[in-house]
């Protein structure tokens, strides 16, 4: 008789060993931040907000900064893998699908991001990627992995 637990756990253990030993830095971008504006203006309740919008002074720049806003995940990196029309997925050049494998924590990073930048082995060299269908859990019998499928943009 098979013991179905522990079966799972090592199937569990050893995804993610190969997540974690093998899977490469994905960075994940999200809409930038603006800062260094001022929140005084507009205000129609008092009587200065007749003012137009001015700026927090943080230097001798007064205008508005835009800050990047990324997250770093780790996943397996598959690229042009040929399961993708098996979810049902179209896209125009079969030869931009990038599929990531990573941890069920990362679910929410990667559903909100805009793009993505997977970890390149040559320097200076990348592509970037966005999601083309929504995340699709993996496991047996629990969900703790998720595939996503990307395309470059």
């Amino acid at each position: 008789m098979v013991n179905y637990t522990n079966l799972k756990n090592k199937y569990y253990d050893k995804i993610s060993e190969l997540i974690n030993n093998l899977g490469k830095p994905v960075t994940l971008y999200f809409k930038s931040t603006i800062t260094n504006v001022n929140s005084e203006f507009n205000d129609p309740i008092h009587d200065r907000s007749l003012r137009k919008p001015s700026y927090k002074s943080t230097s001798t720049n007064n205008s508005p900064t835009e800050v990047e806003n990324t997250s770093s995940i780790t996943a397996l990196i598959q690229y042009n893998p040929s399961d993708f029309q098996d979810f049902g997925i179209n896209v125009n050049k079969n030869r931009g699908v990038v599929r990531l494998k990573s941890f069920l924590e990362t679910l929410d990073d990667i559903k909100r991001c805009d793009y993505m930048i997977p970890n390149s082995d040559l320097s200076g060299v990348y592509s970037k990627y966005r999601l083309i269908r929504e995340p699709q859990p993996q496991g047996l019998g629990e969900s703790k992995f998720i595939i996503s499928y990307w395309e470059r943009i």
